[in-house]
């Protein structure tokens, strides 16, 4: 009898526990279900968004906009930010001195270079498509003449990303050779596998191999997800008093761009617009609207400012003059992103802080 009762509390157990299993896997199914649901959306270029993260601070600078690198081997990335999106042209740099200045300037530079790489990847795809994983090519490798120049400058390009997102103990890894003290910086960049990848083409194809196991799935995933949308900040001088107008005029171009902006290529049709109503000055187009201000405070104005800054939503949305990658007059380094304005209203500031607005105009 006790040995009934045994059995019989043993599978009452064992189908409970069993009945417990069932809805735990069920529940497993169902999360990672989801996660495939969000992965998913995440793919798709449309609703590309970058969590931004906690803030860091560079000397009490503060990064606001944070994207994590998908391992160990690559930075992350942090800008300067406006509105939870990067900011981009002028910098903030009240209060600060020369040297440190220069400093943050350095990394910001560094950080927006990576930046710039890996948003360039989602435009690239038709030249990284003949990418050779296995073979570094170079002018040497035989059969080279009959290559396509795409597999060239893909290897650049992948070159050029590793140069450019690999944090020091990794880029050790791929640009140093074995036992080698090398000190890493932009400037002193080998090539792969360091001063053995000079010598010997076993060194530089198996760094450059271990590179692509480690990281180029990650690079396309994480390009994938980064946002492409940013703030362009420029600063403008206020121009002189109109006093018949009663107004200071206010020159608003978008094409005007700092180097580390891109290059303004209009899509939009409010741009394009835009573009028939300018007047030309220097290079740049200009689209002149007035500020309408009374003496008083026009005198006040003009005692407060000499700058003013000019703030644009924009969206990098293309690489400019892709063709001339392939064809050899541009190279990978010195591409410019395409960028088009994501909004037609532009604000404008008294300070570069971007904390005391002036007054905003549209210019649909």
């Amino acid at each position: 009898m006790k040995c009934i009762i045994t059995l019989v509390l043993f599978m009452g157990g064992t189908l409970f526990a069993t009945s417990l299993q069932a809805q735990f896997w069920k529940k497993v199914e169902k999360i990672f279900s989801d996660i495939d649901k969000e992965i998913g959306k995440q793919e798709r270029p449309s609703q590309r968004r970058t969590i931004v993260q906690k803030s860091v601070t560079f000397e009490d600078y503060s990064l606001g906009f944070q994207s994590e690198s998908p391992n160990n081997f690559l930075r992350d990335i942090s800008l300067p930010s406006f509105r939870e999106l990067p900011r981009v042209g002028e910098q903030d740099r009240s209060g600060r001195d020369a040297a440190s200045w220069s400093r943050l300037r350095q990394s910001i530079s560094k950080n927006h270079q990576q930046f710039r790489y890996l948003l360039a990847f989602n435009y690239l795809e038709d030249i990284l498509v003949h990418l050779d994983t296995v073979e570094l090519i170079s002018s040497r490798t035989p059969g080279a003449r009959s290559l396509q120049r795409e597999a060239l400058i893909a290897q650049e390009l992948i070159l050029q990303m590793a140069i450019h997102c690999c944090d020091s103990k990794s880029a050790k890894k791929y640009f140093c050779s074995p036992g080698e003290n090398c000190q890493i910086s932009r400037k002193r960049y080998l090539g792969w596998g360091g001063t053995a990848g000079l010598k010997n083409e076993f060194d530089r194809t198996l760094s450059y191999q271990a590179f692509i196991k480690d990281n180029y799935q990650g690079l396309l995933r994480w390009s994938r997800e980064l946002e492409n949308e940013a703030y362009l900040v420029m600063p403008s001088k206020l121009e002189t008093y109109d006093f018949q107008k009663g107004a200071f005029p206010i020159h608003i171009s978008p094409g005007r761009s700092p180097e580390n902006g891109g290059y303004y290529l209009p899509k939009n049709d409010f741009e394009k617009q835009l573009m028939g109503e300018m007047e030309t000055s220097g290079s740049f187009a200009t689209l002149i609207k007035y500020l309408q201000m009374d003496l008083e405070e026009g005198k006040a104005l003009r005692e407060r400012v000499n700058l003013l800054y000019f703030v644009y939503r924009i969206k990098y949305y293309d690489v400019f003059k892709k063709d001339k990658l392939v064809r050899g007059g541009h190279s990978p380094k010195n591409f410019l992103l395409s960028y088009c304005l994501e909004s037609p209203i532009v604000e404008i500031y008294e300070d570069n802080s971007l904390t005391k607005k002036l007054a905003e105009f549209s210019i649909e």
